[in-house]
């Protein structure tokens, strides 16, 4: 999750949420089993008539049980598959905002590109800056030498 960008954690959080839901749905659909026939009955003293009737509301009974789990069965298929689809949709927003932001950084750098000094920039500047440094401490040597003689031919009396 992203603490940096309030709205990427926006996103990211639904999704989180929709994948829950989806993720429940399945177990529900898993979780769903037919409740279990009454226990047996005693058969003792049984015609083959009454068995029949017996034998056929017990399909009846299972039959409807298996109708009631395959309905609960069906509303949470739809229920995962609209989360599933919310998540896809929350996923390719979250993926589209990821790519925007990558395009404006690329953007900046490449408007910021020409800005910054090459090596060669610098290294010329250094070379330049060298060579007017060295006739800059010459002029000032001959200065400081010029003006050292003027004092000495002063004090001592004698000019050069």
């Amino acid at each position: 999750m992203s603490e940096e960008d309030p709205t990427l954690g926006v996103l990211e959080r639904a999704l989180e949420i929709q994948l829950e839901i989806s993720r429940k749905a399945t177990e529900t659909i898993v979780g769903l089993q037919p409740v279990a026939a009454a226990p047996p009955i005693s058969t003792t003293g049984w015609t083959l008539e009454a068995f029949m009737q017996h034998w056929a509301a017990l399909r009846a009974s299972d039959d409807r049980r298996y109708a009631e789990v395959n309905v609960e069965k069906e509303k949470a298929l739809k229920i995962k598959e609209t989360a599933d689809l919310a998540a896809l949709q929350l996923a390719r927003e979250i993926q589209t905002y990821k790519d925007e932001k990558a395009n404006e950084l690329r953007s900046q750098i490449e408007s910021e590109r020409g800005s910054y000094a090459t090596k060669e920039d610098l290294a010329a500047a250094i070379r330049e800056l060298a060579a007017t440094r060295g006739a800059a401490i010459d002029k000032t040597t001959t200065y400081v030498i010029a003006i050292a003689a003027i004092v000495v031919a002063i004090v001592i009396g004698k000019p050069f």
